[in-house]
């Protein structure tokens, strides 16, 4: 596997989708305003809880044993019929709560988080799958179709008056494609279930069930405690700075969903010196996007959420710049947990994920009851911070970590630089409208692509990259 295009092809399907998602989400905010917008991002919180007791690290594990090549089709077919099984049980929990459900989202939304969560789980082990056949960059190809349909149809239905119930049905017609999308695509096919295999995926789904919750856990945690302690129009406002710090770690996930199978494949083998490299060569491209999001936020947050969503949502200005200063932990994080994945060692992601759910619900607790959305943002980025430190520490002590500080340092003071341009530039000419902010952004892209490219380190390597994906470039 190519884990260069591999990963570019996941950046960029990701890269358009995060675009068609923050063009819907910004129509949603004007057309339904905070409160009702909430109330949608609460059903997606409960869907993301929902999910856990119906996976309990099983897809995480089929992936791996998949990538290992023994046995696929059995793997295939026991780790289906043990979906089914959890499923089946949380199903159960849910219509057993239906009402206090009901009541925390703001709508009874019952059956249409039923038929989201099979739909999302089935077609989620799919493309584990697919992952695990080392066909990564496939897998981006499926989302994007997804994203499409979910955020195209939820235009649509709000467009025709269907409210949020018309983005709950969009959500599960999009999962229903991927599904269909995701089946046809893998070429393992189904075999004999083994007791064996079943054993097998137990044996690792143990060590990341906790994991495959912490791997989003930051991104919910803070919403469902601000759905239980504050109203829905401070969920709708918080989600909506939480979605636009969104994209920055783009370019950290697509690497880590490439490197994870990559690792795995390697690790079989004991090519370790071969691992110790690639996630050397990563790091620089991982966190290209995440410094000048930061610096560029700090100069326009609050023109970002009132000029392009509405005055409502301008409220969130500070929770957005703690929110992108958590992304620079965050990617490094996400990078080291797939390698440790990668490694058979999911043991250690465990023991991280524990010490900082605990962290971020404490925290959470205390300091949204004090802040608001600034505590929730605030508690969060100190618990990632936290979950980054301890999962670099754990995969140091089986690969040699090699960080290129120089390349990363030249990054960091080429985004400062681009803020500090912008913020002079602010004095003089104020952002009033939406142009005057699109302006302002593209000059700061340019300023940090001019910083970047004076350091001949990275000018080289990002002329190599785009040798690799332009033909005849010279």
């Amino acid at each position: 596997m190519n884990v260069a295009r591999s990963s570019f092809k996941v950046f960029l399907a990701e890269t358009v989708s995060v675009v068609l998602s923050f063009l819907a989400i910004m129509y949603y905010a004007r057309e339904l305003g905070a409160a009702r917008l909430g109330t949608f991002f609460l059903f997606q919180a409960t869907l993301f809880v929902l999910r856990r007791p119906a996976d309990l690290g099983l897809r995480i594990a089929v992936q791996k044993r998949i990538s290992e090549g023994s046995h696929p089709e059995s793997v295939l077919t026991t780790s289906l019929l043990l979906k089914l099984g959890l499923l089946s049980l949380t199903i159960w929990g849910l219509l057993a709560v239906r009402g206090f459900v009901a009541d925390y989202i703001g709508l009874d939304l019952t059956w249409f988080l039923v038929v989201a969560l099979v739909l999302h789980e089935l077609s989620s082990l799919m493309k584990n799958a697919l992952s695990g056949e080392l066909r990564v960059g496939e897998t981006a190809i499926i989302d994007f179709v997804y994203n499409v349909v979910m955020y195209g149809g939820g235009v649509l239905l709000v467009y025709a008056g269907y409210g949020v119930v018309g983005l709950v049905v969009s959500v599960i017609a999009g999962l229903a494609l991927r599904l269909v999308l995701a089946f046809r695509a893998v070429d393992t096919g189904f075999g004999r279930p083994s007791m064996e295999r079943a054993r097998s995926l137990a044996a690792y789904a143990k060590f990341t069930v906790v994991p495959s919750v912490g791997h989003q856990v930051h991104q919910w945690m803070d919403t469902l405690i601000l759905g239980v302690l504050a109203t829905n129009a401070a969920v709708g406002v918080y989600e909506v700075a939480w979605r636009i710090g969104g994209p920055v770690l783009l370019a950290a996930q697509s690497i880590g969903v490439a490197i994870f199978p990559q690792f795995s494949s390697w690790d079989s083998a004991g090519s370790r010196d071969s691992i110790e490299r690639l996630f050397s060569r990563v790091l620089t491209p991982s966190m290209f996007l995440v410094f000048p999001a930061f610096f560029g936020t700090l100069v326009l947050a609050e023109e970002i959420l009132t000029l392009v969503f509405d005055a409502e949502f301008g409220a969130a200005w500070l929770a957005l710049i703690i929110i992108m200063a958590g992304k620079i932990p965050s990617g490094i994080k996400t990078l080291a947990g797939d390698a440790l994945y990668g490694l058979n060692k999911p043991k250690y992601v465990t023991i991280a994920t524990i010490v900082t759910i605990t962290a971020n619900f404490v925290l959470n607790v205390i300091l949204i009851s004090a802040f608001g959305i600034v505590g929730a943002a605030t508690g969060t980025m100190v618990s990632v911070t936290i979950g980054m430190a301890l999962r670099t520490y754990y995969l140091s002590r089986f690969i040699e970590i090699r960080a290129p500080y120089d390349e990363l340092g030249w990054c960091a003071v080429s985004a400062a630089a681009m803020g500090t341009v912008l913020y002079a530039a602010k004095t003089v000419v104020p952002v009033e409208t939406a142009a005057g902010l699109f302006g302002f952004v593209a000059t700061g892209v340019v300023l940090y692509g001019a910083f970047v490219l004076l350091y001949p380190p990275l000018k080289d390597q990002i002329s190599a990259q785009l040798r690799e994906f332009v033909p005849g470039l010279q």
